[in-house]
């Protein structure tokens, strides 16, 4: 990806690199690359997690009957509260992006004038307005971070509330909870465990996916030069450049 946003770069014109900046094509180039890899390997689990879910659910109802429903019924009461969070994490995430692009071409001005910089001592003034920037961006970072901490108490919670919910309900339809029928369960309640706990993180990588995938799209779509054919001069070789 950043090799591929490097290679656009090159066929952009002037006018058009600088309307995206040194900044963001760096941080494309780098964060939102490495997003993309982070968040592919999670794309299994759209698949995964929910065959796992609808086997162990089967399993746990051929054990506990209509009782396994109850934690079902928690999941499924659990997803208003999916949609809430991935809304708000989708909005942190542009912010954040929004807040680092600032930062990263603050900085390439910076390091680009560095000369004209120290010869009127700017120092201090451009020191105070990257602590701003990098300040704004921090208070982004933190919001997304208390978010997930949040989402991340929920979703460990509720394997617990589940197997609650579970054998409440089966010992109120009359039914006798045994050692064999409990440690039964209990070992399918394991196999729900890991999609429920991998559900946040998949949210979380598949919002960050999108986020970036909207960025890069505006990138690599825009309109750059064409490539042409060149006469190498006579020696029978020809290179290939821009208008």
């Amino acid at each position: 990806i950043g090799q591929v946003v490097y290679d656009k770069a090159l066929r952009m014109t002037a006018e058009q690199r600088a309307c995206f900046g040194v900044g963001p094509i760096v941080s494309y180039m780098q964060i939102d690359a490495a997003k993309i890899a982070d968040a592919v390997p999670y794309l299994h689990g759209i698949w995964s997690c929910l065959l796992q879910l609808g086997i162990a659910t089967s399993m746990l109802y051929s054990v506990l009957g209509p009782a396994a429903f109850a934690g079902l019924g928690i999941m499924v009461a659990m997803l208003p509260l999916n949609v809430w969070v991935g809304k708000k994490q989708a909005v942190f995430t542009k912010r954040i992006m929004r807040a680092r692009d600032g930062r990263v071409s603050l900085i390439s001005e910076v390091l680009q004038g560095v000369r004209m910089l120290k010869l009127f001592a700017w120092e201090p003034s451009l020191l105070e307005q990257l602590g701003e920037r990098r300040t704004a961006e921090l208070k982004q970072v933190r919001n997304n971070l208390l978010l997930g901490g949040v989402m991340g108490f929920f979703f460990t919670a509720i394997p617990l509330f589940v197997t609650l919910a579970t054998f409440l309900v089966y010992s109120a339809l009359g039914n006798k909870l045994t050692a064999a029928t409990a440690f039964t369960s209990l070992s399918l309640f394991q196999i729900i465990r890991f999609p429920l706990l991998v559900v946040p993180m998949m949210i979380t990588r598949v919002i960050d996916l999108s986020v970036v995938n909207g960025r890069l799209s505006r990138f690599l779509n825009a309109k750059g030069r064409e490539a042409v054919e060149l006469d190498g001069g006579g020696d029978g070789e020809s290179v290939v450049g821009g208008d």
